[in-house]
């Protein structure tokens, strides 16, 4: 079983990504699960986008913004609609 509801994972996500201490973290997990993610909220265009906005926000160095152009670069393509694992 879960410890987070399925309606208040990406609220979460959110929140630990907002955390200096987090950020890393919820990227990494982000990262892991997109394609999870995506078959749970993809349809809930809202969700996904602010999703998105939130674990991506705390990029503010030149690396991080490569880094999240190099990861969506690679996603093109991809079956986001596959479940993970």
């Amino acid at each position: 079983a879960s410890l987070v509801r399925a309606q208040y994972t990406p609220n979460v996500i959110v929140m630990v990504a907002s955390n200096p201490h987090g950020r890393d973290v919820a990227w990494s997990f982000f990262r892991e699960h997109i394609a999870e993610l995506y078959r749970r909220y993809g349809s809930l265009a809202f969700t996904m986008s602010s999703l998105i906005d939130g674990v991506t926000r705390p990029f503010g160095t030149e690396f991080m913004l490569g880094e999240l152009e190099r990861f969506f670069g690679e996603l093109t393509g991809v079956d986001t609609a596959a479940t993970s694992r």
